[in-house]
């Protein structure tokens, strides 16, 4: 919906030659307007249709779903109703405990991401499934993202200068097309 995009103009009227900014009206202003407050009430009104038709399919897929359990109840005994609802009662515990593993790992993740100088956003593509998993996933996206970034800046300073490995030392090859060799310091 985008019924108050004119609310937004501030152009000057290109129609009269006094170099005068149209007056930019509010919402309330343009809804005073029998053409703006019409087509506005069309499109709530079909935004609420599809809202509700949304909301009413979702509550009888709902509804559905509790009866079909009810039925499935109703046709057990006493022992297999209460298996099926330790195993109902396992399964959401062991839902909930992966969102918490999930949201911890997460927030670590957070942590190691921003002690190796790597940034935050990477933490979106990590593995959560256990810490093992989100360990080996934070050291790919590190080695990938160091390599890419060498990379970049390797191809960004082609021909300046090299650049040296972590740790390692430049090769002798001049930086400047010739050689210092036999070049005295002034005394």
């Amino acid at each position: 919906m985008n019924v108050g995009a004119d609310a937004t103009n501030t152009n000057a009227n290109p129609g009269t030659g006094d170099g005068q900014e149209t007056q930019v009206k509010t919402f309330d202003e343009l809804l005073n307007d029998e053409s703006y407050k019409s087509e506005y009430d069309k499109r709530l009104a079909q935004e609420l249709a599809s809202a509700k038709s949304e909301w009413e399919t979702e509550q009888q897929k709902k509804l559905d779903a509790e009866k079909t359990e009810a039925e499935k109840m109703a046709s057990m005994n006493a022992k297999e109703q209460e298996d099926y609802k330790r195993k109902k009662r396992e399964e959401a515990l062991a839902e909930r405990e992966r969102e918490i593993t999930t949201r911890e790992l997460k927030a670590t993740a957070y942590e190691t991401l921003t002690e190796q100088g790597l940034p935050k956003e990477l933490a979106e593509i990590l593995n959560y499934t256990d810490a093992d998993q989100c360990k080996a996933s934070i050291d790919v996206v590190e080695k990938t993202f160091n390599s890419a970034l060498t990379k970049a800046v390797n191809e960004k300073l082609k021909g300046t200068a090299q650049i040296p490995e972590r740790g390692g030392e430049v090769k002798d090859t001049p930086l400047f097309g010739f050689s210092f060799t036999g070049v005295r310091p002034k005394k």
